[in-house]
C-alpha cells in the first residue's frame, strides 16, 4: 500500500511539473541550458559562502533567475506567459514606450527559488522612479494546496482552462490571474 500511494504522489509531483513547465518553460533543459548549468556553479558557491551546499537567499535566488532565463522576459514565447503579461500592461495602463523595458515575466521553474521558495515564476515592474516591484507565482493542480494558508507566493495558479477549446474562459482566467498581480503591486513595497 505504501508503495502504491508513493507512486500516486510521485505522478501528481511530475504531472504538476508537466503543468508548470508547460505554462512557464524550464530553463533547465534544451535550447541555453547552458547558461543554467554554468550559472549554477557560480551562485551556489557565491550563495552559500564558498560551500556547495546550502539553502538560496530569496534575493541570490531572483538574480539567478533573471540571469538564467532562455526566454526574454519582456517578450515571453510560452502562450500563458505573453497573455498574463499583456493583460497585466492593459490593467497597469502602462505606456508603450516603457513597456519593453520595464514589465518582465520569468520562469523559476527547477531552480532554487522553486525549490526553496515555492516560487514558480515572477513578474517584476520597474516604475519611473526606478523602484522594482515583484509577485510571485505558483502554479499547482494539487487541490489541497489551493485551499490552505501556506501558500508562498503572492499568487497561486490553479488549472489553467485550455485556450483552444475554452478561449473565453481561458481569457477570464487570465484577466483574474493579472487582477491579482496587479493588487499585488499597488500594495508592494519590493
Amino acid at each position: 500500500m505504501a508503495r502504491y500511494y508513493r507512486s500516486m504522489e510521485d505522478g501528481m509531483s511530475q504531472k504538476g511539473t508537466v503543468n508548470e513547465s508547460s505554462l512557464f518553460g524550464d530553463n533547465t533543459k534544451g535550447h541555453g541550458s547552458y547558461k543554467y548549468a554554468e550559472a549554477l556553479k557560480r551562485y551556489t558557491f557565491k550563495s552559500n559562502g564558498g560551500s556547495t551546499t546550502g539553502r538560496w537567499s530569496f534575493n541570490d535566488a531572483l538574480s539567478f533567475v533573471r540571469e538564467v532565463q532562455i526566454q526574454d522576459p519582456m517578450n515571453p514565447q510560452r502562450k500563458f506567459m505573453r497573455d498574463l503579461r499583456d493583460a497585466v500592461i492593459r490593467k497597469l495602463s502602462l505606456d508603450q514606450k516603457d513597456i519593453v523595458k520595464n514589465l518582465g515575466i520569468y520562469s523559476a521553474i527547477r531552480t532554487p527559488l522553486d525549490f526553496y521558495h515555492g516560487v514558480d515564476a515572477f513578474i517584476e515592474l520597474r516604475t519611473n522612479d526606478g523602484e522594482l516591484k515583484i509577485v510571485t507565482m505558483d502554479a499547482t493542480l494539487n487541490k489541497e494546496k489551493l485551499d490552505t494558508e501556506r501558500i508562498k507566493a503572492n499568487v497561486l495558479i490553479g488549472e489553467v482552462p485550455e485556450h483552444i477549446d475554452h478561449p473565453q474562459e481561458y481569457k477570464d482566467f487570465i484577466d483574474r490571474i493579472a487582477d491579482q498581480i496587479v493588487l499585488c503591486f499597488k500594495g508592494s513595497s519590493h
